[in-house]
């Protein structure tokens, strides 16, 4: 989740330790790409990080059996075969290009897409490179290659300010990897405001700074149904005894799980976009500056 919040602080290029409250160490490998004020910012083992920052805050369990069930049954959307085929070449192209940099905006408890594709969260975690506050991106201007955002502008309050940050941040001919979700339940990060069609993805990259390259289904009905209705099991159990909400999504997790087989007939549809479970945009940076 990311709160945007406007900085007014002067930013200055920072290639060199800063250790204000124990933030001690050299930059990391990335410093020749990043302006930020010392006043908020510093390093720390090598990663820039905001000053008072939180830890993992626990929103999503790390370990144990619920931790099991959220990454290898609810919550394997980041990873659909629809995902895989769009972000998979974007990130190879990175690869073979010793030269190119990307982000990945949002990171949360995930791993890394690629040893120069920088973690970027508002929690301060040992696998996050750049640790914000949620604010403007601590980036130069046209900075990177490749940025990838996953399940992360609906819980932002001022999204649009978010992706005119990127635009700016983003080289000309530079790649935006962009996903949603459209039919899902409601999943505070701490807050969760909207949901995007295919229209709305659609919308959110029509300035001139972009052009679409790409937009297509990221999971599909199968996986829509499937998490409204372990929802569903989960908060009529509630109604019962809120102590039930847990064990009663966990059983459903599983039980439920074979509905998500159903996404592989989603693109055989006409109607595929009625309930699809959520979208994804392709979007290269023209050299247009990014729309007010």
């Amino acid at each position: 989740m990311l709160t945007r919040l406007m900085m007014t602080d002067t930013l200055v290029t920072n290639d060199r330790p800063y250790a204000p409250e124990g933030r001690t160490g050299p930059p990391g490998w990335f410093a020749h790409l990043v302006q930020f004020s010392p006043d908020h910012y510093g390093w720390k083992d090598g990663r820039l990080v905001f000053h008072g920052a939180p830890g993992n805050t626990g929103a999503n369990p790390s370990t144990g059996f619920a931790a099991f069930l959220v990454r290898n049954l609810y919550a394997t959307h980041n990873s659909s075969g629809a995902i895989r085929r769009a972000l998979g070449p974007l990130v190879n192209d990175l690869a073979l290009d010793e030269s190119k940099v990307g982000l990945n905006f949002g990171a949360g408890g995930g791993g890394r897409l690629h040893p120069r594709i920088l973690n970027l969260d508002v929690q301060d975690q040992a696998h996050v490179d750049l640790v914000t506050d949620g604010g403007d991106i601590p980036l130069k201007d046209a900075s990177l290659d490749l940025i990838v955002t996953q399940e992360v502008l609906e819980h932002v309050a001022d999204y649009r300010g978010t992706v005119r940050d990127l635009a700016r941040i983003l080289k000309p001919g530079g790649i935006i990897y962009c996903q949603l979700p459209f039919q899902i339940g409601f999943h505070p990060g701490p807050n969760d405001y909207r949901r995007f069609s295919r229209q709305g993805m659609e919308q959110l990259f029509e300035g001139p700074e972009w052009h679409i390259e790409q937009v297509g289904v990221a999971t599909g009905h199968g996986t829509a149904f499937y998490r409204i209705a372990v929802e569903f099991c989960a908060v009529t159990m509630s109604a019962l005894h809120r102590s039930l909400y847990r064990p009663a999504k966990g059983l459903s997790a599983v039980l439920l799980y074979p509905f998500k087989l159903f996404d592989g007939l989603t693109e055989r549809s006409s109607e595929r976009d009625r309930i699809a479970g959520g979208y994804y945009a392709v979007a290269r940076r023209t050299d247009a500056a990014p729309s007010a």
